[in-house]
Order: C-alpha cells, then structure tokens, then sequence
C-alpha cells in the first residue's frame, strides 16, 4: 500500500489548516451594553440559546448569522433581531 510522501503530506496539513482558518474567519466579536436590571439571551436562527448577558457591557464570539436577543421576562422589550458578520459589531440592548 503506498503512503503519502512527505510533501503531499505536508500539503494536506496546510489544507487543513486553511480550512480551520476560513471556519474562524466566519465568527467574529460582537460586543456592547445591556442597560436595565434583566438578562439577554440570545438565540440562533433555529431558536437556540447560544449566550445569556447580563447587565453591563458584554463581548462574545458569535458565528455570522441573524440572532434574536430576548429580554429576561420576554415582557421588557419586543424581541430585537441583529447580524452577527464576519468582522466585529456593536449591538447594545435595553431590558425596560
């Protein structure tokens, strides 16, 4: 059976970790302030909870993609949408 020589080896190591990169690439720091005394969790386009902040000024990684931020009691604040892109963003939240 033959086995990889030593360059193709050393190929699909750098491939591989160009793939890791490119992956990286896609998530980046969103940050800001969550005003009021409740909590913020927010959640993925499929409903999940990826992060929960509590008041005061937060900074989290996030994968590109629209997000939905829902105060503690749900009752404070209308749901708000946001973009997490692939470069950092500033998203301030305010939970009544």
């Amino acid at each position: 059976m033959p086995t990889a020589s030593r360059p193709h080896a050393a190929l699909l190591l750098f491939a591989a970790l160009a793939g890791l990169a490119a992956t990286a690439v896609r998530a980046d720091v969103v940050s800001g302030r969550v005003t009021g005394a409740e909590p913020v969790s927010i959640k993925d386009a499929a409903g999940n909870v990826v992060a929960e902040l509590r008041p005061g000024p937060y900074e989290i990684l996030l994968q590109a993609g629209r997000y939905t931020a829902v105060c503690g009691s749900g009752r404070a604040a209308a749901p708000a949408e946001f973009l997490s892109l692939s470069a950092p963003v500033t998203v301030n939240f305010s939970c009544g």
